[in-house]
């Protein structure tokens, strides 16, 4: 976004809050307040975390931390939950964000604001997740539903129980984790949700195969049926799931040239996406299209496939998510060989070259490093 426009939208919003002022409804404190918090949000469209996290800052400052007001608990539990998410995206701030999250759940239990605090504990149980503690994610999960069920019924709730079947599965509790996903699947059909409806369906196969005896056969031919019902209906938010894991399935049964088919269609699907999980696709459909490729004897469309991973990942500062492509490319010399794998990498050089010579530019791509 240009600065220009930037600079609108937040006079904008300033402009807006003096409005409710000149009416009378809100204080001076509450105007600028109110202000950061709509700047923060602002930054946060514009994933510029690091801005947003002081405009919250700025937003809490002004609010008053010993007022009795239920107003101004609210005020200050919102503004510690804003704070709290959009610092979730800088994790070298990790002890802020869980000061931040545990004081928006106590003002939100305090004022009684049942959606806050199921948010709140659902929150809590990613951190929880994050740091390997699966049995308080699993507490924070089950006391995240537990107030979300005071609320109307919404895509939170499918969210939660969704998680918390993954968190049973991690602890070997297979049916509790089954029972979750079809409670989910309802109520997903019952909001009219389709496409959380056929992700959910996936998750479900995905825990079936994986706890059963059922042969990657049977679960091949679910899964194209699934696509094919998800193709018809436009869920195009899990398309590219179900293309992955029949990948993964092909792979399974060595039909490398399906498992790459399913792996480029899965990656393209990523290219449409903008959630936080994405990259993850990104990078397992990406390092499946390499295997397939390299089982198939195409070295060349192996090694462009991870050099395409490593530059994507690396545009969109996917630092971790980088250096697992890395670590792949750095297993080439030795198992391709020495002289193998340079030759592939002049290979694919020459057709760089060539390629930005009919665009009109010349480049010299620089050879792969050990190092990333």
């Amino acid at each position: 976004m240009k600065k220009s426009t930037l600079e609108a939208l937040l006079k904008a919003a300033d402009k807006q809050v003096q409005d409710f002022v000149a009416a009378g409804e809100l204080s001076a404190n509450q105007q600028q307040a109110i202000a950061h918090a709509q700047r923060a949000l602002i930054h946060a469209q514009l994933k510029q975390w690091a801005e947003a996290a002081d405009e919250y800052d700025a937003a809490i400052a002004l609010c008053n931390p010993d007022s009795e007001a239920l107003e101004d608990k609210a005020s200050l539990a919102l503004n510690q939950y804003g704070k709290a998410i959009v610092l979730f995206h800088l994790p070298e701030r990790r002890e802020e964000t869980r000061e931040a999250i545990e004081t928006s759940l106590k003002l939100a239990l305090e004022i009684g604001h049942t959606l806050l605090a199921a948010k709140g504990f659902f929150f809590l149980a990613s951190l929880h997740r994050e740091t390997g503690d699966v049995l308080s994610a699993l507490k924070a999960n089950s006391r995240a539903l537990r107030y979300v069920r005071k609320t109307e019924p919404s895509t939170l709730t499918i969210s939660i129980l969704r998680t918390r079947s993954s968190t049973y599965v991690l602890l070997g509790q297979v049916e509790r984790a089954k029972a979750d996903l079809d409670r989910a699947y309802d109520l997903a059909k019952r909001l009219g949700e389709i496409h959380l409806a056929y992700a959910i369906q996936l998750e479900r196969q995905t825990l079936k195969t994986l706890t059963t005896d059922e042969s990657w056969v049977d679960s091949d031919r679910f899964l194209k049926t699934l696509l094919a019902e998800a193709q018809s209906a436009g869920a195009d938010t899990v398309i590219g799931d179900i293309n992955l894991y029949l990948a993964l399935v092909a792979a399974e049964q060595e039909d490398w040239a399906a498992s790459r088919d399913y792996a480029m269609t899965a990656r393209q699907e990523t290219l449409k996406a903008s959630d936080i999980h994405r990259f993850a696709r990104f990078l397992a459909s990406s390092l499946a299209i390499a295997q397939a490729c390299e089982a198939l004897d195409d070295k060349v469309a192996a090694f462009d496939a991870l050099l395409v991973a490593k530059k994507s990942l690396h545009t969109a500062d996917q630092e971790a998510a980088e250096e697992m492509v890395t670590l792949y490319l750095n297993t080439l010399p030795a198992r391709w060989g020495k002289a193998e794998f340079d030759r592939i990498f002049r290979i694919h050089q020459n057709r760089q070259r060539a390629k930005q010579h009919f665009q009109g530019m010349q480049i010299t791509p620089k050879h792969p490093s050990t190092t990333g």
